[in-house]
């Protein structure tokens, strides 16, 4: 089978660091576990450091339509994160 591909076929990832990442579909982006600050070190843990430079600050985001968390560990469901995506 032969199927042409589409350039809207492919969805656009781009990851956040740690478990999260951006998902750019036609018409609606979506956020994936966004971690977008260092809350686990402030308020949980000061020896579990982020493993990647925070990619965007959570306020600077414009573009979310869905936020999908997938369990609430505080680098999933970020408490410094998701305010700031609710104004998205």
């Amino acid at each position: 089978m032969n199927a042409q591909r589409h350039p809207t076929d492919d969805v656009p990832v781009r990851l956040l660091g740690q478990s999260g990442c951006r998902l750019a579909f036609p018409g609606c982006t979506v956020y994936l576990d966004p971690y977008l600050s260092h809350s686990v070190e402030k308020l949980d843990a000061p020896d579990l450091k982020r493993l990647l430079p925070v990619p965007v600050a959570p306020d600077e985001v414009v573009d979310a339509d869905w936020v999908l968390i997938t369990h609430d560990h505080i680098d999933h469901c970020d408490p410094h994160t998701l305010p700031e995506l609710s104004r998205a």
